[in-house]
């Protein structure tokens, strides 16, 4: 039996995100994935998650040679009535520094949220590795139910 290849991103990142094209208008909060992530898994299938909510994955990826996918679904409540469905799709490759790609999302309302749905958000995704355990900045006193 051969064992499964290592995953060169497994472990805890700092990812940044800009936006593009915006059609959605929804704020800060409607864009890329931002912010400190972990990766577990293998290089075919890979989990990520906030990085202090490893339990609560995010979203799958894949990694084939340098070139990577990620798909992510997060609900994020706007008011009593209406919380976004946020489906992102990113892709990009991996260097020795990181990985870099683009992110598409997707905005669906679920509830009474208004017209203008759904919507499109588009930009980048940049990543570094975090060197340790809140060394990109973050505390692990989050919770990890609400969507990011």
């Amino acid at each position: 039996m051969v064992p499964p290849e290592v995953n060169p991103l497994a472990g805890t990142w700092s990812v940044t995100s800009t936006t593009t094209t915006d059609t959605c208008n929804l704020g800060l909060e409607v864009r890329p994935i931002n912010g400190p992530f972990a990766i577990q898994g293998g290089a075919v299938s890979f989990t990520i998650a906030p990085a202090c909510c490893t339990n609560s994955p995010l979203g799958i990826g894949t990694l084939d040679g340098s070139a990577f996918t990620i798909e992510t679904r997060r609900q994020l409540p706007a008011s009593a009535t209406c919380t976004w469905q946020i489906d992102e799709a990113d892709a990009g490759t991996t260097d020795e520094l990181g990985f870099s790609g683009s992110g598409d999302l997707t905005v669906t309302a679920l509830g009474d949220c208004g017209p203008g749905f759904p919507c499109e958000v588009r930009g980048g995704i940049s990543a570094v590795r975090c060197p340790s355990i809140g060394a990109c900045g973050y505390v692990c006193a989050v919770t990890c139910t609400r969507g990011l």
